[in-house]
């Protein structure tokens, strides 16, 4: 038997200097304590502490220090969180064990797309979510129970959002990480992830890419 897996991912985000930019720094110091994490779970700043929901936030610091680049990592360090893996960019998520056949039970959003799974012949949209690679994140925010009022259809069970970095308006900045394993009796892996900002004009504009391709040998 032969198994092989390909992944590619492009991703570019534009930052624009606001009026307010004051109040965000504010926000962004308040958020370097455990107590004052700030989030946007419910579509506006807040602290995680006052958030009235269940809510559980894994910032990227964790992620880096922990190696997580995907979900069955990821899933170990959040309560109530799992899968069901039928292949490559074949995960159904799981919230406190809610699934059923169909639609999805958890809605993934990807900032503040919704990003769904490709309906096959048998129409089980929830079977097929993607499973992104979580490089260059800022934070993941996991909230458990109904969130049909904010994520609209498909979010019964929850809701995993991947907040990305946000593009950094004063300094060109980049960063690789690559890793390479091999399969007895089978074929060699690599992972390869990459990012690069650019500043487009001082403290007003700043486009920040990310890409990724990783590749399992098969056996």
């Amino acid at each position: 038997m032969r198994g092989r897996r390909h992944r590619f991912f492009l991703h570019s985000t534009a930052a624009f200097a606001l009026a307010l930019s004051s109040a965000a720094g504010a926000q962004a110091q308040q958020a370097d304590t455990p107590a004052e994490i700030v989030i946007t779970a419910t579509r506006h700043p807040e602290r995680a502490i006052d958030t009235p929901m269940s809510v559980t936030v894994v910032d990227g610091k964790v992620l880096k220090s922990t190696d997580t680049h995907d979900f069955a990592q990821l899933a170990r360090l959040v309560p109530g969180l799992s899968f069901t893996d039928s292949g490559p960019g074949n995960k159904r998520y799981a919230l406190r064990g809610l699934q059923s056949a169909g639609e999805p039970e958890v809605a993934l959003y990807y900032d503040e797309i919704p990003v769904s799974g490709i309906p096959g012949g048998s129409l089980d949209t929830g079977d097929s979510q993607p499973d992104i690679a979580l490089f260059d994140i800022d934070r993941v925010e996991v909230l458990r129970g109904p969130q049909g009022t904010l994520y609209g259809n498909g979010a019964m069970g929850g809701a995993i959002r991947i907040i990305s970095k946000r593009p950094d308006l004063d300094q060109i900045a980049s960063a690789a990480e690559l890793s390479a394993g091999v399969t007895r009796n089978g074929d060699p892996s690599l992972r390869a992830y990459g990012l690069i900002n650019l500043p487009v004009v001082r403290d007003k504009l700043a486009i920040r890419l990310t890409l990724y391709r990783e590749h399992d040998g098969g056996w």
